[in-house]
């Protein structure tokens, strides 16, 4: 039975029966499960309601990505100032990462099996676990995502020195693995910590 504020918040459809419910360990009785109380009910319908938000973001997002022509450029977000400041002579106005149309077939023509990844490709550079620089070009920025137990994924970023229109460009994605990141170690240029 609910009380008469947990039961306005309800027939308003601010709270569903998931989020008036908690669950709790016990060491000798295990789990089980208890009425929520007001305020704990409604921290767990805004946390429902942001990872709703999310999943909505992202499918957007991914839908964006789908449809992209050769001839289009999609911004993705900004880049953490602290990356951006490794490559940029001022990064202040300069935070903004892009995804061509043309770029995007590039990856998909040479690594067909990304296009069911996609959705992580966003995460992987505006979130990375670790960034590196490449050997060959100096603007070319190795973002690393922790994928699964054995993989990464690797998304190339060709970083602009000074703010422009072409904007932090991403150039390639695939999968990398283990071994790959860990012998590039020594071209590592930035580390998430935590």
């Amino acid at each position: 039975m609910l009380g008469p504020g947990k039961q306005q918040l309800y027939a308003e459809g601010k709270l569903t029966l998931a989020d008036l419910v908690g669950v709790k360990e016990d060491a000798r009785w295990g789990r089980s499960r208890y009425q929520r109380s007001i305020g704990e009910a409604t921290e767990a319908a805004a946390k429902r309601e942001a990872a709703e938000a999310e999943a909505v973001k992202a499918e957007t997002m991914l839908q964006r990505i789908r449809g992209l022509t050769d001839a289009d450029v999609l911004p993705i977000g900004l880049l953490r100032h602290d990356i951006v400041a490794l490559w940029a002579d001022d990064a202040e106005g300069n935070l903004g990462a892009v995804l061509t149309g043309r770029q995007r077939g590039h990856y998909l023509f040479r690594h067909p099996e990304m296009e069911s990844l996609e959705t992580v490709i966003v995460d992987a550079v505006l979130n990375p676990d670790e960034v590196h620089r490449n050997k060959r070009d100096p603007m070319m920025a190795m973002f690393y995502q922790r994928f699964d137990e054995t993989h990464y994924v690797r998304v190339a970023v060709l970083m602009q020195a000074r703010p422009n229109e072409r904007k932090h460009s991403i150039l390639s994605y695939r999968l990398a693995g283990e071994e790959e990141v860990q012998n590039n170690q020594h071209r590592r240029a930035w580390k998430r910590e935590g």
